[in-house]
């Protein structure tokens, strides 16, 4: 199995069991007795060999080892019907819901103030509460070790990086990225295209040719 799934079921499994233990009593142990309901809400799909498809695989190992009944809603947009969602979700009887994109914070928030018996755990969130967890893998390491090699391979000194939205997960792996090629290249620049989307290739690809018609750029990352 590759290291970017076993990451997420170890963070699901201990968070999860963490959350389920909240509530039990210190005489009762077995915190996977009774069956959890637990619903993960998506930005894009289970099979899109990256984000989605390693939360996916991360919580279905997580179910396996734990007694929960996992349910998994894909293309859910940011927006209100995010909210719509969750409520649906909480009424059909789930007890956790994992959101799996930071643009779902604001509805998290909303949610979570109206049902303080639900547990919500948000990856790449910012925000916390009693009932609200986040989580994020040091990814922001590997983007500095990327940098490092970017660095060393370019030779016009500008690197191109095409990156989503900016919030803090985002900007975090530019810093780390920059820091890594000016580690290896001091005077190296990094020019970043934002492309607003998580999902549209069109759009990537469009930064991405873009950097690469101008600016002298010879070293490219994502």
């Amino acid at each position: 199995m590759k290291l970017i799934y076993v990451i997420p079921a170890l963070i699901f499994t201990i968070i999860v069991v963490g959350l389920l233990a909240v509530n039990v009593k210190k005489k009762d142990t077995d915190v996977t007795r009774e069956k959890t309901m637990v619903a993960m809400i998506m930005n894009g799909s289970v099979s899109d060999h990256s984000w989605g498809q390693s939360h996916y695989e991360g919580l279905q190992k997580t179910a396996k080892e734990l007694n929960l009944d996992v349910s998994f809603h894909e293309n859910i947009p940011a927006d209100t019907n995010a909210l719509v969602e969750m409520e649906k979700l909480i009424a059909s009887g789930v007890k956790i819901i994992v959101a799996n994109s930071f643009q779902f914070g604001p509805f998290i928030r909303e949610a979570s103030a109206r049902h303080p018996e639900v547990k919500f755990f948000h990856a790449s969130g910012i925000e916390t509460a009693l009932n609200v967890s986040t989580f994020f893998g040091r990814i922001y390491q590997m983007r500095y070790l990327s940098g490092i090699v970017a660095g060393m391979q370019t030779k016009t000194g500008k690197v191109g990086y095409v990156v989503a939205f900016d919030i803090p997960e985002v900007v975090r792996g530019i810093n780390a990225f920059t820091l890594g090629v000016r580690k290896a290249n001091p005077d190296a620049n990094v020019i970043v295209r934002w492309t607003k989307s998580w999902e549209d290739d069109e759009i990537c690809a469009k930064a991405t040719r873009s950097l690469l018609a101008g600016d002298s750029i010879d070293v490219l990352a994502m």
